[in-house]
């Protein structure tokens, strides 16, 4: 939940020099791949504090109080999913600390999709690891053919303003 804030709002907002001149997002040159090197950002004296990003503003709903990129926040998640690749690794760490009790089952959903149907025992047994999981905590189980977490996550389970954490590195 600390990284998103400091990604996207670096990206939204990067300092240029002490001065407090910044890069604005919109302006001609931004788009036309300043960014990539190809020539030097346009510049603009902001003249005072910036809004908040989109991302800024879902954080401090979540945190109860006003935050900033950057600012290292603990969260409430909306959202929780972990995938056969990663997932096992993850439940056998939360069973070793005996943490076994969801704060949120209803939103803590379990993909059965990278490794299906499973081309190794070790990966079956995976697959049964992730199920028992889910039958023991409630955890929502997407099971092998329902469909891909990165699409599925977005289609029924998150909505706008939520923030998601999960165990797959590009969803």
């Amino acid at each position: 939940s600390i990284a998103p804030i400091a990604t996207v709002g670096l990206w939204c907002f990067w300092r240029l020099d002490s001065k407090k001149k910044r890069r604005v997002r919109g302006s001609d040159d931004y788009y036309k791949g300043s960014f990539l090197g190809r020539r030097s950002p346009k510049v603009f004296d902001s003249g005072g504090p910036m809004g908040k990003t989109i991302a800024e503003k879902i954080f401090c709903e979540h945190v109860g109080r006003d935050v900033k990129a950057g600012e290292i926040v603990v969260a409430d998640i909306d959202v929780s999913l972990v995938q056969d690749g990663t997932g096992p690794l993850a439940v056998r760490q939360l069973e070793k600390l005996e943490l076994e009790k969801l704060a949120k089952p209803e939103r803590t959903v379990l993909f059965l999709d990278h490794s299906a149907p499973a081309s190794r025992k070790e990966l079956a047994n995976d697959h049964d690891t992730l199920r028992n999981f889910a039958k023991k905590t409630g955890a929502q189980l997407s099971e092998v053919g329902m469909g891909i977490c990165h699409t599925v996550i977005n289609e029924i389970y998150v909505n706008p303003g939520d923030i998601l954490i999960g165990a797959d590195s590009h969803t």
